[in-house]
């Protein structure tokens, strides 16, 4: 993670009425000042923020994550040669493959990809080079998923929209 990455802008009100004007913070400090670390210290806190991870590749936004400490608890796969399962098997995390082929249609292989998701605990589902779009049934599952992309969208959908 560059320089960048670690920055957070935080908001605040125009200087016209002697308010702050936005300002860079650290990342490890929210708008209110209180330590990153700090938010969701109580136990029923922490098991919300627990990480799924979908991946497709080499895995290098999934070492990412891994480097940073966050809390993974697993990593699934549209591909069974991805290197990106190495990685997680490497970490200690969970790992499993849910190819398009096993399963009779793209919604079945999302359902039984979200139920393993959510038997391991996942509340936030993080896209990490996953190269297929996920189903509705899959999607409805999940109140919080992230997807990143490497290139402008809708210009670069990906290999298999």
């Amino acid at each position: 993670m560059g320089a960048a990455a670690r920055l957070r802008l935080a908001d605040r009100a125009g200087r016209e009425r002697g308010g702050a004007a936005t300002c860079v913070q650290r990342r490890d400090r929210d708008v209110r000042g209180r330590t990153g670390r700090g938010r969701g210290s109580r136990a029923g806190d922490r098991a919300r923020h627990v990480i799924g991870v979908l991946v497709s590749g080499e895995g290098t936004n999934l070492q990412a994550l891994i480097d940073a400490g966050l809390p993974i608890s697993a990593v699934a796969s549209n591909k069974a040669e991805a290197y990106a399962l190495e990685r997680a098997r490497a970490a200690g995390i969970p790992a499993a493959v849910f190819e398009l082929g096993d399963y009779e249609s793209r919604e079945a292989r999302d359902a039984a990809m979200a139920d393993w998701l959510v038997e391991r605990g996942v509340a936030l589902v993080v896209c990490a080079g996953y190269m297929q779009l996920l189903r509705p049934n899959f999607l409805e599952r999940f109140d919080r998923i992230v997807n990143t992309h490497s290139a402008p969208l809708p210009q670069f959908p990906g290999a298999h929209p």
